[in-house]
C-alpha cells in the first residue's frame, strides 16, 4: 500500500546542514539528564508531541527521484492533516479524521485509505505513545552545535508501512520538530522538512474536507485545493 501513497505521505528528516528548528508555541522541554538518557530523551520528545494539538507550518518534499515540491500542512489531533501544494500543482492530501484522502485534480482522481493505515497514524493519534510504539531515538550533533535527536518507528506487524523518521532540533529554546523521514517497503525515500511551525492555532473546520473533482467539471479541477 505505502508504494501506491503520493510523496506528501512522506513525513521525513531534514538535511541537517539547511534544517531550520520550527518556532513551536508551546512550552519548551529544555534538556536535563536525558543529555545522557535515551528514555528520558524519548519521554521529553513524547511530552512534546502530545502537547501539540494543532499546527501549521511550511513544508518542502524532497523524494529519491530528485523532485522537490513546497506546500502547506496544517495538522488537529486527533486524525485531521491536509497537505496543500504551491506552484499550482494539482494535488491535496486531506484526512478527515477517519480517511485519508489524495485528490489528483488534473486527472479528476480521489484514493482513499484509513489513516490509521499510513505511516501519517502516529502524529495525529489522540495520544502518541512512542514507547509502545517501540520507537528508537537516534541523537547527533547537528551544524549549528545544537543536538538533533531522530526518532525511528516501523510497526513490526505491518512492515509494509514502512519506517518513519522524525527529526527534532534540540536546544537552548527546547524540543522544535523539523521534519520527518518516510522509507516504504520499495526503499523509496522521501523527505519533509519544516519550516514557520506554529503550534496551537485555530484552524477551520473546512479544511477537513476538499472539493470532489469527480462531481466538478473539467475547468474547475484546478481551481481549489
Amino acid at each position: 500500500m505505502i508504494a501506491s501513497i503520493p510523496l506528501a505521505l512522506a513525513l521525513l528528516l531534514s538535511a541537517p546542514q539547511t534544517a531550520t528548528p520550527a518556532d513551536v508555541a508551546v512550552a519548551a522541554t529544555p534538556a536535563t539528564t536525558a543529555d545522557t538518557d535515551p528514555a528520558a530523551d524519548l519521554a521529553r520528545i513524547e511530552s512534546y508531541l502530545n502537547a501539540i494539538r494543532s499546527l501549521k507550518a511550511d513544508f518542502v518534499q524532497r523524494s529519491s527521484d530528485g523532485s522537490t515540491a513546497r506546500g502547506r500542512l496544517m495538522l488537529e489531533r486527533p486524525g485531521r492533516l491536509r497537505f496543500e501544494y504551491n506552484d499550482g500543482t494539482p494535488l491535496l492530501l486531506v484526512s478527515d479524521g477517519r480517511t485519508l484522502s489524495f485528490i489528483d485534480y488534473s486527472i479528476g482522481q480521489v484514493t482513499r485509505w484509513p489513516i490509521d493505515d499510513t505511516p501519517l497514524a502516529l502524529l495525529v493519534r489522540d495520544h502518541i505513545d512512542l514507547a509502545a510504539a517501540g520507537a528508537v531515538i537516534n541523537r547527533m550533533p547537528a551544524a549549528d552545535g545544537t543536538r538533533r535527536l531522530v526518532v525511528s518507528v516501523r510497526d513490526p506487524d505491518q512492515p509494509e508501512r514502512g519506517l518513519l523518521s522524525l527529526d527534532f532540533a534540540d536546544g537552548p529554546q527546547g524540543l522544535a520538530l523539523i521534519g520527518w523521514e518516510i522509507v516504504d517497503a520499495q526503499g523509496t525515500v522521501t523527505r519533509v522538512t519544516l519550516t514557520n511551525l506554529r503550534a496551537g492555532v485555530t484552524l477551520a473546520a473546512s479544511l477537513w474536507s476538499f472539493d470532489d473533482p469527480r462531481h466538478a467539471p473539467e475547468q474547475r479541477r484546478r481551481r481549489r485545493r
